[in-house]
């Protein structure tokens, strides 16, 4: 099996942090038959509580959504790769000083199915293909 190498997504950037995040992959149906719209969710939680009406799901990106259970098509267990990078020097390469920001962190999240390998390299790499992983980038500018 090939291993999957992530690293940084800019130059000049820092490589801050990189975790393995359990996580749902929640497909879910809107109806419509067979050219009916579908969506994906990753939750960090999932609440079966309701579970004969409804679902409760905090999804990677900070929302909490409801589901009506019998519109989920599938559930799966998979990992989420949370890569945090500090962009500063970036935003900050060659603008003057009204622009210039204190701190800028890019948060991602990389899906990871079954027992995929994967390598964090403190290097620049291109997102092609395998590599092209991202379900999630949020971005945190202080200036």
């Amino acid at each position: 099996m090939e291993t999957l190498k992530f690293g940084k997504i800019c130059t000049p950037s820092e490589l801050v942090e990189g975790t393995i995040v359990n996580a749902t992959r929640i497909v879910s149906s809107f109806g419509g038959g067979m050219g009916g719209a579908r969506n994906t969710y990753y939750a960090l939680m999932v609440d079966n509580t309701m579970k004969p009406l409804e679902t409760t799901i905090k999804t990677v990106d900070g929302r909490t959504i409801k589901l009506g259970y019998k519109f989920i098509v599938s559930q799966e267990e998979v990992r989420l790769l949370k890569i945090i990078h500090d962009v500063t020097d970036h935003r900050n390469y060659n603008v003057d000083n009204s622009r210039r920001v204190k701190k800028a962190v890019t948060t991602e999240y990389h899906v990871l199915y079954g027992n995929e390998e994967f390598e964090i390299t403190n290097e620049y790499i291109r997102r092609v293909g395998k590599n092209d992983r991202v379900i999630f980038s949020d971005v945190n500018v202080e200036k």
